[in-house]
């Protein structure tokens, strides 16, 4: 059966196209200490293309998103949290993470050697001492997909704080405040705005136009550094933070090869 092909249709399986992930480097990948851990959601954001219906909902209500740029680097998290030594006894447990692991403290790892140099361990014992929380959010600068916004060493940028007793994300606006009392560095947030369109019925919500205008959007150039495509921007919903999306720029896709 043929299939009709309109723009911003995702057909990454239809032609088993699939982004080539380099291999990360030594500094980067480090040494696993284990997996990465169950009780943190990984850092995963669905492309807008591939949210019709949900995109028909949103479009359709006032909900307000924030919006913040996409950095194009490496997925990191932190955390601390209430455990027991092996002999039983109570610990704070602090970890650092990749997208996928969890890794083994090291001298040369770039995840570890990030996190002492933002002191986020201390900081976390002394001003956040009886929350269980994890700060997740993008390595980037040197050694990291080229570095493409020219910076000198590297740089941890939260983009995500959750709460692991509650099972719940930080709303925008204590993320942004805890990032603040913490000392680190926020992704940029552009502005809050509102996905409605039109009521949804028959004659409503137009997903293909979303989909394009969003895409649309996304292109721009980097707060980091005016000479650089952003590669894209992230929607948080402002009422319900576990609502969120990307939207990635074809200028930078295609500027990148990607």
């Amino acid at each position: 059966m043929l299939m009709k092909i309109i723009e911003g249709l995702d057909v990454t399986e239809i032609l088993n196209i699939h982004k080539y992930e380099p291999p990360m480097s030594t500094q980067l990948a480090g040494m696993a200490k284990g997996n990465f851990p169950s009780f943190i959601p990984k850092t995963t954001e669905e492309r807008v293309q591939n949210l019709s219906r949900s995109l028909y909902k949103w479009a359709s209500s006032d909900d307000q998103w924030e919006v913040t740029e996409k950095y194009d680097g490496s997925s990191m998290t932190v955390y601390i949290k209430n455990s027991v030594d092996e002999e039983g006894n109570p610990i704070r447990r602090f970890g650092v993470c990749s997208r996928n692991l969890e890794l083994k403290d090291t001298e040369e790892n770039s995840f570890w050697r990030q996190a002492r140099a933002d002191d986020i361990e201390n900081k976390l014992r002394e001003l956040v001492p009886e929350r269980n929380i994890a700060i997740q959010g993008e390595l980037i600068g040197e050694g990291i997909q080229g570095n493409k916004y020219r910076i000198l060493g590297t740089q941890f940028h939260v983009f995500t704080i959750y709460d692991i007793d509650k099972g719940e994300y930080l709303s925008s606006e204590e993320r942004v405040s805890l990032a603040e009392k913490l000392g680190l560095n926020h992704v940029r947030v552009l502005e809050k705005v509102s996905l409605y369109t039109s009521p949804a019925g028959p004659t409503g919500v137009n997903v293909n136009s979303v989909i394009a205008e969003l895409l649309t959007y996304a292109e721009g150039k980097s707060v980091l550094n005016a000479q650089t495509e952003r590669e894209g921007v992230v929607f948080k919903n402002t009422r319900d933070p576990s609502l969120h999306f990307k939207a990635i720029s074809n200028k930078f896709l295609l500027k990148n090869g990607e």
